[in-house]
């Protein structure tokens, strides 16, 4: 019998071909989610999209069908709310950060050979008449078979599907347990690798050994700025209304951190540039080719809670003190020139009450730093070679370095 596609490739000439210029591809498990690298890539075909593999592994993960990721990146992505079977029809919709596309059933970690895929691009946003044929036969469970799955994202890995999620064990009756090493900052559960329904809202300062509340369309959730959960372990219990209850167990400790967080890597409070703190009190740094006129601010306790710009965005000068004030809001900061790169030091004096810091960056190409009057170090000289108890005002050398204090 001929396929559908030939049957219905006039239907959709007019109504829901797409522009010449449409591209799509398959990325999941098997490229490592890549946009641009050993993509699967469609061809246009009897007036729809066709793909072909000699061998495809849907992997744990699955798989999605991106639209124009050159162009548009991860906009258009397409995937499906349920497993799917090889040999019959689907319609995928497009949804931000939507479901990805399993075989048979959900982490069914598949490998196919001699793979056709097939579409044709709806008109509202859909690929309809989407089908997988290959050499093997692949079936969809029965209902009642599908065990849904849940993971923790949070401020730790990044809020990626991708990067380390912790990943819960199903324990049977609705339990669900994971454990890891150590955890921190905000985090939802989310069900079936979709923010659909994201299960939050059980409370910022969770302690070891209670049981919290967790809401589906819930805010954040997790620990108080500044607090490490070690050796933590969770039980999530899904209720019959969708919603949960989650218990944690562990150890905490406070570990205060401050860190430049910015567009030069990406805004990810967890890869933050971390100031390390000095005998005196402060924290600095150093970086290498930092960006001229890119934003940032300086995040504390790896949470988006930061010493920051009193205006969004303020255009600082080298080697001058900024007061910046502790909240969690879009003013950010800038420095030196659009297109240039500078080798910085980073000086930061937090305030007693830690609701102020004074920030200074020097190019260090200049080979002069800039502190704080009133800063003591342990190992200052004058420029005459004595040694001092503190900086004077004028040309000190600290830690080898020339610094003028005003």
């Amino acid at each position: 019998m001929k396929r559908l596609f030939t049957l219905l490739m006039s239907a959709f000439t007019l109504v829901g071909m797409a522009n010449a210029q449409d591209t799509y591809i398959v990325t999941g498990d098997y490229n490592n989610w890549s946009l641009s690298e050993n993509c699967i890539t469609f061809v246009e075909s009897d007036g729809g999209f066709a793909a072909t593999a000699a061998e495809f592994t849907t992997g744990t993960w699955g798989f999605k069908i991106i639209k124009n990721p050159a162009e548009t990146g991860w906009t258009y992505q397409y995937g499906y709310n349920e497993p799917i079977a090889t040999g019959k029809d689907y319609t995928l919709f497009w949804i931000e950060d939507g479901n990805n596309i399993y075989l048979g059933s959900e982490n069914n970690n598949v490998t196919l050979h001699n793979v056709k895929f097939e579409f044709y691009p709806g008109s509202d946003n859909t690929l309809d008449y989407f089908r997988i044929t290959a050499d093997e036969e692949i079936t969809v469970g029965e209902p009642g078979e599908k065990v849904d799955e849940y993971m923790m994202v949070g401020t730790w890995q990044g809020w990626s599907f991708e990067n380390n999620p912790l990943k819960f064990e199903h324990q049977g009756d609705g339990v669900y347990t994971a454990s890891i090493d150590e955890i921190y900052g905000d985090w939802k559960i989310v069900k079936n690798n979709s923010w659909t329904d994201a299960l939050g809202g059980g409370g910022m300062n969770m302690q070891p050994g209670n049981t919290y509340n967790l809401y589906k369309g819930g805010d954040n959730t997790g620990f108080a700025a500044g607090v490490v959960l070690r050796n933590g372990s969770f039980t999530l219990t899904i209720l019959e209304d969708g919603n949960a209850t989650i218990a944690v167990e562990g150890s905490t400790a406070v570990e205060h951190s401050y860190g430049l967080v910015g567009a030069f890597q990406g805004w990810n409070t967890g890869t933050a540039a971390f100031l390390e703190q000095q005998a005196d009190g402060s924290w600095t740094t150093d970086i290498d080719a930092f960006p001229g006129n890119q934003m940032f601010k300086v995040s504390i306790d790896k949470t988006w809670e930061c010493f920051l710009a009193q205006d969004a965005p303020t255009q600082l000068s080298f080697a001058t003190p900024y007061t910046c004030a502790r909240a969690n809001n879009d003013n950010n900061f800038t420095i030196g020139e659009d297109g240039a790169s500078y080798n910085v030091h980073v000086v930061l004096v937090v305030a007693a009450d830690e609701q102020s810091a004074e920030l200074t960056i020097t190019d260090k190409t200049s080979g002069m730093t800039l502190l704080k009057t009133g800063m003591t170090r342990s190992n200052i000289y004058n420029v005459m070679g004595q040694q001092l108890t503190a900086p004077q005002q004028g040309l000190n050398i600290i830690d080898g370095k020339i610094v003028i204090i005003k």
